[in-house]
């Protein structure tokens, strides 16, 4: 994994982590490291799986006296969903909190993600060399800073799949391959729904749904498309690839799609139950507290002003395809405001949600072009409105 800097001030060449190693003396150090640690793996068990994660300068802060004072620039080793791995140059306490700052995966962030936590275990591994063992406050997806490539093989994970709940939509074109999922997950507590073509999960997608499994290649289309639509839907549910396309060439690929990890075909139920452990154990994002804005739709009045906006929604559809056809900017941005504040209002969160993000990427793109997709994604949004 390339080793990345958001010390903006300070090029990564003039950097220097707590043990003296470049990111080429980082990946010869952890090789040698992983490659002991496998000849001496046990059964032991953990709560998440750990991921790698070779940074060679993160900037990780330790809290004294009720400030944090001593900050340092560290190298990683591994994440979890659960913790951090990180390397020092001499002995920490464990109890003492701390904060990490990381780059999210393929920079969706424009900053570091700060991360609040604990240190849980300090061991000594070689020369001045100590891993520490950072347990976060909070669980996080660490999906967010590192691609999750599942194994092909894993142990019996059947005792703990038992009480997995949530709902899975399985993409897959293969009938066997949907019969054979169904199958592996009959053990655990999973609403499994299927699709056999993105245009049937586009429909699904609708629905309260913790984890979409999906093939690469599809009769109707490639994963990548399907994707960059569901994001410009602003649905953010989590996504796996699962494919028989080899490895090199989808993590090739994974760098440009907000997808979540990968579990390769054939899969047997083992590695098919881990893979269901970590991504449905990931967190989910944060519901809202708060209740709609939408005002009472009982009230005759209230009524009758939505249905004055469901009546617009033709002119303010119209207006946009004339603005996008004229390349003008400007007049979507102003429509794309307009509609994201007052859509939740009349109880359409989802349509405000996409005319947001639409008015966003139109405000940074100044581009009709450049945000096509979420342009058309909030024509289809207004339609789909007006004709419920």
């Amino acid at each position: 994994m390339s080793n990345r800097s958001r010390a903006e001030h300070q090029p990564v060449e003039e950097r220097r982590n707590t043990i003296g190693m470049s990111p080429q003396m980082l990946e010869a150090f952890l090789d040698r490291l992983d490659a002991m640690a496998m000849q001496g793996l046990g059964s032991e068990s953990r709560s998440y799986a750990r991921w790698p994660l070779r940074e060679a300068f993160i900037d990780v802060c330790l809290q004294e006296h009720g400030t944090f004072q001593r900050c340092m620039v560290m190298a990683t080793r591994n994440v979890s969903n659960g913790g951090i791995a990180v390397l020092h140059s001499s002995y920490m306490y464990p109890g003492s909190k701390c904060t990490i700052a990381l780059p999210s995966r393929n920079g969706q962030d424009k900053e570091p993600i700060i991360m609040s936590g604990r240190i849980a275990r300090c061991v000594h591994r070689e020369g001045m060399v100590h891993e520490i063992g950072i347990k976060f406050d909070e669980p996080i997806d660490a999906s967010r800073f590192v691609a999750k490539l599942m194994p092909m093989h894993a142990g019996s994970e059947v005792a703990r799949a038992a009480k997995l709940t949530g709902t899975v939509l399985q993409i897959d074109a293969s009938p066997v391959d949907r019969r054979l999922i169904e199958y592996y997950l009959s053990v655990t507590k999973i609403k499994l729904i299927t699709a056999g073509t993105f245009a049937e999960a586009k429909k699904l997608s609708t629905g309260p749904i913790d984890l979409i499994l999906s093939d690469m290649l599809m009769p109707d289309g490639k994963v990548q498309d399907y994707v960059r639509w569901l994001r410009n839907q602003c649905n953010t549910t989590p996504v796996t690839l699962h494919t028989a396309t080899p490895m090199a060439q989808v993590r090739q690929q994974m760098q440009t799609m907000e997808v979540q990890g990968l579990l390769t075909k054939p899969v047997e139920r083992g590695a098919l139950l881990a893979a269901m452990i970590e991504f449905l154990s990931a967190p989910k994002g944060r519901k809202s507290v708060q209740q709609s804005k939408s005002l009472d739709k009982n009230d005759p009045t209230v009524r009758e002003i939505i249905e004055l906006f469901r009546s617009e929604l033709d002119t303010i559809v119209g207006s946009i395809e004339e603005a996008f056809g004229g390349n003008d900017s400007m007049a979507i941005y102003a429509m794309a405001l307009r509609l994201s504040g007052t859509a939740p209002t009349l109880g359409f969160d989802q349509l405000g949600k996409i005319a947001g993000r639409t008015a966003e990427l139109v405000a940074a793109t100044m581009s009709c072009e450049e945000s096509s997709d979420q342009i058309r994604a909030l024509i289809q949004s207004c339609k789909d409105v007006k004709a419920a």
